[in-house]
């Protein structure tokens, strides 16, 4: 054979066997080049389509926020405030307070009232630096997405963070963890159904007194009636209703004070013939926890609570401010520095939670006063042993009836407006949060449950109502509006000042004294759950003969 030939036959098969290797190599470099390139246009496109879903998802919520009223007056919050706090539980004092006296019911309630006022600065605060640190985030993020639009997808549980609401779950939840915070809503629809159970059976027992509906229509129509009213209407003009509610109540307990002092009727005259025996009766040992006789200061708590009504007032008053503020800004400076925004932002918020705080103050003070003179009035135109002192006056004459009426429809109607109002901003900041977006048909079927729940359970009977009053001052109040404000305003400000935030980029502490304050409130709420928890034992261990 050539040898010539079989050189070039040899570089020939050479040739054949590294030909499909080159190839293969020039069409697996070409493959990867296409998938690097297809990979980043998917994430290009998954960044898009994100940035797409949510602003389709948004489209009612852009047309609530179209028709976002404008900040709550100071009044019409203070209103609101009042009107939580005075409902069927405020009608309850009588019984549940004339077995310890007169002073020591004032001395309690003042108690009471100190706490509770200062634990809803202390929610201000908390929910402050709480939308601090979202605008934080908030501002981080989407520089982030500006310069790598491929990872905005890394952070989008983050984003979705801000979009939350101020409801105490938030509160808890940014404080602590999400853990933490689903608990803490579970605590908070247990504590508004009790709320709102309290409030329709109370309404039901008056409705069936008055117009002789039975009991269990008297639990229906009522709420129906309310709830239509609170989410079809606009909320400026349910707050007003609320304001011309409480207004009925202040002027019926007015009434009721002059009819005391000027008239009454013949048993009121017999009992007020010995004033000085029942106002000079008094058991101090109620105020401090033991097991002889039933601790008072939780109930106390309970007739006075309004922390249901912080979350909307703070929204309200405090964030739709910043919002219309913040709105107003970028539209006339759409090139202004992220710094000097975050500032004016801050500015803002510390004028409105000034606000916030004197509609707190103005509005606690309303029960506070009403309750004081009601003890009074209790003590001295009812006889103690009476099972239902609202019945017992509802029953007198018409000088003292009419102005009891009145104060017990305005009192049960605040409530429940109020109430449908926090219950549906829960519903909502729930919902929105774990759908990515505000669901209008969601937001309705929760809302319909809120009316539902309540009235089923008032059908138990007005048995019910004691028993629920007492727990709902034992544990969801302390726990909720008690401990948490103060503890998540500590834990929130720390956090900050640790990453390096400096105080002037940080809500201004609100709460008189301080940390110091704040760490007092933290203590006294652990001492009256720890109290009730171990009164409860104690009484479970009695009864089981132990």
């Amino acid at each position: 054979l050539n040898p010539v030939g079989r050189q070039v036959s040899s570089k020939k098969q050479k040739r054949v066997k590294e030909t499909p290797s080159a190839l293969h190599n020039i069409v697996e470099d070409g493959l990867d080049v296409e998938i690097d390139e297809i990979e980043a246009e998917l994430r290009v496109k998954k960044a898009i389509s994100l940035r797409l879903e949510k602003i389709k998802g948004a489209q009612d919520e852009v047309r609530v926020q179209q028709r976002q009223p404008p900040p709550m007056k100071v009044k019409d919050a203070a209103s609101i405030i009042a009107g939580t706090a005075i409902g069927g539980g405020f009608l309850a004092l009588p019984s549940v307070t004339s077995p310890i006296g007169y002073g020591p019911t004032a001395l309690g309630l003042l108690a009471s009232w100190g706490f509770l006022a200062l634990s809803a600065v202390a929610f201000i605060e908390a929910a402050g630096l709480v939308s601090d640190a979202r605008s934080r985030k908030e501002k981080s993020v989407s520089s982030s997405d500006d310069a790598a639009m491929g990872v905005a997808n890394d952070d989008d549980d983050d984003y979705e963070e801000t979009e939350a609401g101020l409801a105490i779950s938030s509160i808890i939840r940014a404080a602590f963890g999400k853990k933490w915070g689903i608990i803490s809503g579970i605590a908070f629809i247990a504590q508004m159904v009790a709320v709102m159970t309290i409030q329709v059976v109370k309404g039901a027992a008056i409705t069936s007194q008055i117009t002789g509906m039975p009991y269990a229509l008297g639990c229906v129509v009522p709420s129906v009636v309310a709830s239509l009213f609170v989410f079809l209407a606009r909320p400026e003009v349910v707050e007003g209703a609320n304001t011309s509610l409480t207004t009925m109540m202040i002027g019926g307990f007015a009434l009721l004070c002059v009819a005391a002092v000027t008239a009454g009727n013949g048993n009121a005259a017999t009992v007020a013939s010995s004033t000085a025996s029942p106002f000079a009766r008094a058991n101090w040992a109620s105020l401090l926890p033991n097991t002889r006789v039933t601790w008072s200061i939780p109930v106390l708590m309970k007739l006075l609570a309004w922390g249901e009504a912080m979350p909307l007032l703070t929204e309200r008053v405090v964030e739709t401010t910043a919002k219309s503020t913040s709105t107003s800004t970028t539209n006339e400076h759409s090139t202004s520095n992220v710094n000097g925004d975050m500032h004016g932002s801050i500015a803002v918020r510390a004028t409105a939670q000034k606000k916030a705080r004197t509609a707190t103050t103005l509005g606690s003070s309303v029960p506070l006063l009403l309750c004081l003179l009601w003890a009074a009035i209790s003590t001295a135109l009812v006889d103690p042993t009476s099972p239902d002192p609202i019945t017992f006056l509802l029953g007198a004459s018409p000088v003292i009836s009419i102005p009891v009426g009145l104060l017990s429809i305005g009192a049960i109607g605040t409530t429940l407006l109020a109430s449908f109002l926090a219950m549906s901003h829960f519903a909502s900041d729930v919902i929105c949060t774990m759908v990515g977006y505000c669901d209008l048909r969601w937001m309705n079927i929760a809302r319909i449950l809120t009316v539902a729940l309540p009235c089923v359970c008032a059908f138990a009977g007005p048995g019910l109502y004691l028993p629920l009053l007492a727990f709902a001052g034992a544990y969801p109040t302390t726990l909720l509006y008690g401990l948490a404000p103060p503890l998540a305003a500590l834990v929130l400000r720390h956090r900050a000042k640790k990453e390096g935030v400096r105080k002037n980029q940080l809500t201004p502490s609100l709460v008189p004294g301080g940390e110091t304050t704040l760490a007092l409130l933290v203590a006294t709420s652990i001492g009256i759950v720890g109290s009730c928890s171990a009164l409860a034992l104690r009484s479970l261990l009695k009864s089981a003969g132990v």
